[in-house]
């Protein structure tokens, strides 16, 4: 198993197990013993921490809103796009994706808006419609519902023919600050619309750490998006000649 220790947003601290691709079994009791008192050994075991039942299956989000009157809009259904140790870096969303979660979706957040004074907008993790994590909060996939309330807007602008097949937000670009001064990240995503006819979007230019796009009627495979992680790699930091500003 691979163990996984990662700060939560309120302080405390999330351990999970996931399957190694070469593993079988789950993650026994004396499994998560052994980290916690790895941690502890280590001093980076907090004093609130969190240990989740493990559940197989694809997980999920969904993003709703609930009325003081108990109301319920759902504002999308996605599939979290996860890495081999486990880490969230994006999400997809498509109408068919969004189809197989949307029954379970309603029952959940039904029972949630009779919940006294639970109002206003509720994100959760879901794996074959059992929540495994709530985010009362917007959270990286919230492009995903604005975009779709925007379709006709865009389609305005782009064209009648204009229909929003596929959202796929990338958290996980290392994108260069000084490509962002310098103009490079615009002309790569000119490229991208201009080679692919997919639309790329900055969604948080982080100059310290990864940051966050989302590309619009990529392929399934993720075509635009690969080719716009490749040349993010062939970036240096610092272009040292002009024909390094080219994408």
């Amino acid at each position: 198993m691979i163990p996984d220790s990662r700060p939560t947003s309120n302080g405390g601290l999330a351990l999970s197990y996931w399957p190694h691709p070469t593993l079988t079994r789950r993650a026994t009791a004396a499994d998560i013993a052994r980290h916690i008192e790895v941690l502890r050994l280590r001093t980076q075991l907090p004093t609130r921490f969190q240990v989740q039942r493990f559940l197989p299956g694809t997980l999920y989000g969904l993003s709703a809103h609930i009325t003081a009157a108990g109301d319920v809009e759902i504002f999308e259904a996605h599939r979290q796009v996860v890495d081999e140790a486990g880490h969230c870096t994006g999400a997809r969303w498509t109408a068919e994706i969004e189809a197989t979660q949307i029954t379970a979706a309603r029952a959940i957040y039904c029972r949630l808006a009779r919940v006294p004074s639970l109002t206003g907008l509720v994100c959760l993790d879901v794996i074959d419609g059992r929540v495994i994590e709530v985010n009362p909060r917007v959270t990286a996939s919230a492009p995903i519902a604005h975009l779709l309330s925007l379709e006709s807007q865009l389609r305005d602008h782009r064209g009648q023919s204009f229909h929003i097949r596929q959202l796929d937000v990338n958290t996980a670009l290392p994108i260069p600050f000084d490509s962002i001064e310098d103009g490079r990240v615009w002309r790569l995503i000119q490229t991208v619309e201009s080679t692919f006819g997919v639309i790329a979007l900055p969604q948080g230019l982080n100059p310290f750490g990864a940051s966050r796009m989302v590309f619009v009627n990529d392929d399934d495979s993720g075509t635009a998006q690969n080719f716009f992680s490749r040349q993010l790699g062939q970036w240096p930091a610092t272009p040292s000649d002009p024909d390094a500003t080219q994408p």
